[in-house]
């Protein structure tokens, strides 16, 4: 199924892990000839100029699911929301942070009829975004998901791990805790299963989101949420 075409500067892809087969599509090639057309992420600490990892041009054909498993994803708003969003996202990706910001205005315009689950998608280009996603998960084992969560995106520039430990005592979690789950081949292996759940839905970048499994690939304007919820069964 052919998609509508992404804004350059609209979503990371993976290139590191699953390279590109064949000719560089003339898109992709245009945009690494030129990273001053749009902002983008090139896997450095700053993530502001894109050098050829966050392209977007055509979405990968893909078939979307009836319902994409939630698992034991942090979730928010309310419990019995009909519309479920389910979000894979990288914590040092500015456009996975752009799409949080879509996530909250809808969340908060829509109460007890959206609900979101996140799912870890770190990209291999991004050197903090694997242990941030720990740094996450390791917050909700102490009820603190999205605090830790929102101060990641927040300050997407500032993720060494001094960092992350610096936000587990501003959120007032246990220092001892933290560390140790951050450590934890637990932790590894949720993010594992959070990479094969992708792998398995075909998704090629971040943020990548599924409204009642619907796919929405990118950034998009907020106008492509409201018609995928308004639309929902």
């Amino acid at each position: 199924m052919k998609r509508a075409g992404i804004l350059l500067a609209n979503v990371c892809l993976i290139l590191l892990t699953q390279g590109l087969a064949g000719p560089v599509p003339r898109a992709l090639a245009a945009s690494q000839a030129d990273p001053a057309e749009g902002p983008g992420c090139t896997g450095d600490p700053d993530g502001e100029n894109c050098k050829g990892d966050c392209q977007g041009g055509e979405a990968p054909a893909a078939t979307d699911p009836e319902v994409v498993d939630v698992g034991d994803a942090p979730v928010r708003g309310a419990s019995n929301a009909p519309v479920t969003l389910v979000v894979f996202s990288d914590f040092q990706c500015p456009f996975s942070a752009r799409g949080e910001a879509t996530v909250a205005k809808l969340l908060k315009e829509s109460p007890g009829r959206v609900k979101v689950a996140f799912k870890n998608r770190p990209l291999p280009s991004h050197a903090h975004a694997r242990l941030a996603g720990k740094a996450a998960l390791a917050a909700g084992l102490q009820g603190k998901f999205w605090e830790m969560h929102d101060l990641l995106f927040a300050h997407q520039k500032h993720l060494e791990r001094a960092d992350l430990e610096a936000y587990a005592t501003q959120l007032g979690l246990d220092k001892a805790a933290f560390v140790a789950a951050l450590d934890s081949p637990e932790l590894d292996a949720r993010l594992a299963a959070d990479a094969a759940q992708a792998d398995s839905l075909q998704i090629a970048g971040t943020p990548t989101f599924f409204v009642n499994g619907k796919r929405i690939t990118g950034a998009q304007p907020i106008e492509a949420f409201r018609a995928a919820i308004a639309s929902a069964r």
